[in-house]
């Protein structure tokens, strides 16, 4: 894999998955009136929950710091993986609009089946799910198409 995949994966992974965590945190805060600092731990704490369980993830808040490692190295994966497979076909290149929002729904079904796996899969409201999707598309893979089309032409 070269540098500049590399690169664009990673800035793009980054950008991605600030932008994706700050618009659900905005909901839960804004929509939901959660408070912002127990809402930022518990989200990391969920993250980590996949990879270390929820009966250990939820003992302690020191445990938010593993979600969001966890949390960016995922998100820095997808976006390698689009510029790795961007470099080969232009049309991801050249409509990063279009393909954002292809590659922000395929990222939300296999992100799904990965918590169905880890059991921590949970049935989405229709508000859920819409709101996950928008966190998905707009806010994770339109950003992630946005850069990787910028840094590989």
């Amino acid at each position: 894999m070269g540098v500049r995949i590399l690169r664009a994966g990673v800035i793009a992974g980054l950008v991605g998955g600030v932008l994706f965590e700050a618009f659900l945190i905005a909901v839960l805060v804004v929509a939901y009136r959660e408070p912002l600092v127990p809402t930022i731990v518990s989200s990391f704490q969920f993250v980590a929950a996949g990879a270390i369980g929820k009966s250990t993830a939820f003992t302690s808040p020191a445990f938010a710091w593993l979600g969001a490692v966890v949390h960016f190295v995922v998100s820095i994966g997808w976006a390698t993986g689009y510029a790795y497979l961007a470099q080969t076909r232009e049309q991801l290149l050249s409509q990063p609009l279009v393909s954002g929002v292809f590659f922000g729904v395929i990222v939300f079904a296999m992100m799904q089946v990965i918590l169905l796996a880890a059991g921590l899969f949970a049935s989405p409201t229709s508000i859920g799910l819409l709101t996950q999707l928008t966190a998905h598309c707009v806010f994770f893979g339109i950003p992630v198409a946005y850069v990787v089309a910028r840094l590989m032409r």
